[in-house]
């Protein structure tokens, strides 16, 4: 299996040469450089066109009512260095409709206070009811899991009208 973060690794250059081309650099982290393109690639579909997202979206613009975080999680959500590494959100309302978050491995695995934040942040997309979707750079399969995930937000009459609809044509 490939993993857009074997871009990473020299050994595995090679193979994604052609992504590393089409890759956006807007981030410092090449990780999230890589997500950011695949992103982009994925939501160019015709079936995610109602959707967009943006890189670094801050905590505070997602948390409304602070009254279900504890302490320690609206302190964190509210600082203004708080972010979500990308929220994917409906062009329409502009509601966020998923969270993404790149976790670096060896910055994560061997960084108690990032676990410790990483941790903050999973309660709180759980408490404000916003799926997180974390990728790890020493995992892979992240299109088919980003897929699978904006497919699960589709509710089941739009896609069979789609289906209908399509089927039609």
């Amino acid at each position: 299996t490939v993993s857009i973060f074997d871009c990473l690794y020299k050994e595995h250059a090679e193979i994604l040469k052609v992504f590393m081309k089409l890759k956006k650099n807007r981030s410092k982290f090449e990780s999230e450089n890589l997500m950011d393109t695949l992103i982009e690639r994925i939501l160019n579909r015709d079936e995610y066109n109602a959707l967009d997202y943006t890189l670094h979206y801050p905590l505070y613009l997602l948390v409304g009512n602070c009254s279900p975080l504890t302490k320690y999680e609206r302190k964190y959500a509210l600082d203004n260095r708080s972010h979500v590494d990308f929220i994917i959100y409906n062009k329409l309302d502009k509601q966020p409709v998923i969270g993404i978050e790149v976790d670096g491995y060896a910055y994560h695995a061997n960084n108690p206070e990032q676990l410790a934040r990483d941790k903050l942040k999973n309660s709180i997309f759980n408490k404000i009811n916003l799926p997180l979707l974390r990728f790890a750079t020493h995992e892979s399969g992240e299109k088919r899991k980003l897929i699978n995930a904006l497919d699960n937000l589709r509710s089941p009459i739009t896609r069979s009208e789609e289906e209908r609809f399509t089927s039609n044509f």
